[in-house]
């Protein structure tokens, strides 16, 4: 994308306000951005898992729902679900090995493409860049390893507080707190069940224990916490 695109004004703010370029400096982050080209993607579209392999993609707006399915019985569960500021696809980078996997456009998406080996140069080319990316990796590992020891060491109700916490944002308005439910806010039950390794059924079941129980709410289709410390009890791994 050049600087006469009618995008690259947005694009490159978007950029600079991403963790993945903290401390990259203007040239800097002129100079990658020449290398990437602008798509947009179409809510509910399914990617050929051979994309990721080939390009590797920053997310602009929007959101990108990774999952694996059992082909014998359609059983799906979600690896990440990725926001503006992150990438796909880390592992082909890493070992130009591929993978299987569902990529599902949650939302209309924008992002940045650029192919898979050019990406590698950039990152040698640009060690702030680099600097960046490695703890990007490191942190999508970690939640990988939380993932893995949730569902071996605890219940759903467990998983399910968890995860509504982990995207719990706490604000402040005239001294008073509210604790917003961000990203997964207006996703269904059946895709909460995908991402805690349940079926829509059970998720149903302890949303409304939860809401039962006053620790969650619906607000005009998204959810809300009512309660932080019960939710905070709910995920309490040896209760």
């Amino acid at each position: 994308m050049t600087s006469t695109s009618p995008f690259y004004e947005e694009t490159f703010s978007a950029l600079s306000s991403f963790e993945l370029f903290n401390g990259v400096d203007k040239k800097t982050l002129d100079t990658i951005l020449n290398d990437f080209t602008y798509i947009t993607l179409k809510k509910s579209m399914i990617l050929d898992d051979e994309i990721g392999m080939k390009y590797l993609h920053i997310i602009l707006k929007g959101r990108l729902k990774i999952t694996e399915v059992n082909p014998k019985n359609a059983r799906t569960i979600t690896l990440f679900l990725l926001k503006e500021g992150d990438v796909y696809d880390i592992f082909p980078l890493l070992d130009g090995q591929g993978h299987i996997t569902q990529p599902i456009v949650v939302d209309d998406m924008t992002a940045l493409r650029v192919p898979m080996e050019r990406a590698r140069e950039l990152l040698e080319i640009h060690p702030e860049f680099n600097r960046n990316f490695l703890p990007y990796i490191g942190q999508k590992m970690r939640k990988l390893e939380a993932f893995s020891k949730e569902i071996v060491f605890t219940d759903t109700l467990s998983r399910l507080a968890s995860l509504i916490l982990k995207n719990t944002i706490t604000t402040k308005d005239d001294d008073k707190e509210y604790h917003c439910v961000k990203l997964i806010n207006d996703l269904s039950h059946e895709s909460l069940a995908e991402m805690i390794g349940s079926v829509r059924s059970v998720v149903s079941t302890q949303m409304q224990h939860l809401k039962n129980d006053k620790i969650i709410a619906s607000q005009k289709g998204s959810l809300i916490v009512k309660n932080l410390d019960k939710l905070r009890k709910k995920c309490d791994l040896f209760k």
